[in-house]
């Protein structure tokens, strides 16, 4: 008897484990049915693959960043104007100083012809900054 009750204590405990490690399963299941059905839900709202999902959200994650930190992005692209405004004055500048030098030797380029037709006259180019 003493046998046979420790025999059915073991396989009741056994029955208990089964049962439990069961229901962890179902619900382990679960858990993983309604991560697919939310996956499924996404694909059909977002892109018709996990990739593009995928994709989709960081897009809106760098947005939404963008948005939150717009005084920083703000500043980013003042200073960038401001960079481009400077070497815009730069090239400017040099392009003027080269007009300028191009002025100069037309100006004794055309005297010397017009002094060599005989023709006594004084020919300048104006240059003018804006």
């Amino acid at each position: 008897m003493e046998s046979a009750r420790i025999s059915v204590e073991d396989v009741g405990a056994t029955l208990r484990d089964y049962a439990e490690e069961s229901m962890l399963r179902r619900k382990r299941l679960a858990e993983i049915e309604e991560r697919l059905a939310l996956l499924d839900r996404l694909k059909r709202k977002y892109g018709p693959t996990l990739a593009q999902v995928i994709a989709f959200g960081e897009d809106i994650r760098r947005k939404l960043s963008e948005m939150e930190n717009k005084d920083q992005v703000l500043l980013e692209l003042r200073a960038g104007l401001a960079m481009a405004a400077e070497e815009y004055r730069k090239a400017a500048r040099s392009v003027s100083r080269k007009r300028l030098e191009a002025g100069r030797k037309l100006e004794k380029l055309v005297e010397a012809e017009i002094n060599d037709l005989a023709m006594r006259a004084s020919f300048r180019i104006a240059v003018e900054e804006k």
